[in-house]
């Protein structure tokens, strides 16, 4: 029987470091462009059982419901009314640069809006009393998503404001 040789061959012996972290680094790549892309859009609701994410209400008017997806984890938080999603955004370090994904529910309608590109109206009754309902195209009595925040703080200094 003949001894197999445990010398590396000519070929292998050409192959040095660089080439093989060359390598390792294109495999990294092919692996990487294969791995699905990060959580993206709003996720199903259980209405009546999710809870919101601020004020821990239970989630049941579909007309008012927010959904803000963290660019951190990807993770979807869930809201009852656009002043909770939007304060509670005031709060994360993440909430004012713009990088997460908000989705408000259509007033009226079964539809998911980006919030961005949502207009808002004036409603009474809000799950929270905040008092804006979203809609997909602007109108003479619509605002903007940053309009409705500057509001929304307003009302919330406004209760936190010591009663005389």
């Amino acid at each position: 029987m003949r001894r197999r040789d445990s010398r590396i061959g000519p070929a292998a012996a050409r192959v040095g470091p660089a080439a093989l972290a060359g390598l390792a680094v294109l495999a990294a790549l092919t692996l990487g462009a294969c791995s699905p892309a990060p959580p993206s859009g709003p996720v199903a609701m259980v209405w009546d059982r999710d809870l919101c994410e601020r004020c821990n209400m239970a989630i049941g008017d579909r007309h008012f419901a927010v959904q803000v997806r963290s660019p951190v984890d990807g993770r979807p938080h869930k809201f009852d009314d656009l002043g909770c999603a939007l304060l509670w955004l005031d709060e994360q370090p993440w909430g004012r640069d713009g990088a997460f994904e908000i989705w408000v529910r259509e007033w009226g309608g079964e539809r998911w809006l980006d919030a961005r590109r949502a207009a808002f109206l004036r409603a009474e009754n809000t799950p929270m009393d905040y008092g804006f309902a979203a809609v997909a195209a602007a109108t003479g009595e619509s605002v903007g998503l940053e309009s409705a925040r500057e509001r929304i703080r307003e009302v919330e200094r406004a209760r936190r404001r010591p009663a005389r």
